[in-house]
């Protein structure tokens, strides 16, 4: 487990920096405030994960989270046709087995209404708020299109539209480069 935890870690550091940074930061120093004779390495950057077997998930909002951390929510099993609903979109996306979706769970009202047939598995990681208000981090700033484009290679020769917030109030779009 621990090799697929990086991975989605590292996953999680490119789509929301700043929400892996603090997650690290939160686990090196909780390894400072917690004594224990044989501490185990924990092996993510969410604090909290919650396996969910062949059980409907309600419809929720994740009370324990900030608004700009996503969770990430992992499909496993076999031969089942689950359904991820998030009614505030007026979405039903399909989540069949090997589906990572993130989403803001405080921002977002989601839930797993059924599954069908077949053996369904489902991680959630996520982070509570209190761990991070505890140790003294500050919320992570919400992940922006910007600083996401870059990472990827946007800027080298790839046109973007930004959205730009004119000094009127008013946003228009615009590309790098134009006034």
């Amino acid at each position: 487990m621990t090799v697929t935890e990086q991975f989605w870690s590292a996953i999680t550091s490119v789509i929301s920096p700043d929400q892996y940074l603090a997650s690290v930061k939160s686990a090196s120093t909780l390894k400072d405030i917690v004594h224990t004779p044989n501490p185990v390495v924990w092996p993510s950057m969410f604090s909290g994960i919650k396996v969910i077997v062949n059980r409907e998930m309600p419809h929720h909002r994740d009370p324990g989270a900030s608004p700009s951390v996503y969770d990430l929510l992992v499909s496993l099993g076999q031969d089942h046709q689950a359904i991820l609903d998030l009614p505030d979109l007026g979405a039903q996306l399909g989540y069949p087995p090997g589906t990572m979706v993130y989403i803001s769970g405080k921002v977002l009202e989601h839930g797993i209404p059924g599954w069908g047939d077949g053996e369904r598995i489902m991680i959630a990681h996520f982070v509570k708020d209190k761990v991070h208000d505890k140790q003294g981090i500050p919320r992570p700033s919400f992940p922006m299109e910007q600083d996401f484009l870059i990472r990827v290679g946007a800027g080298r020769g790839l046109k973007s539209v930004c959205m730009k917030v004119r000094k009127n109030g008013g946003v228009g779009g615009s590309r790098p480069g134009d006034k």
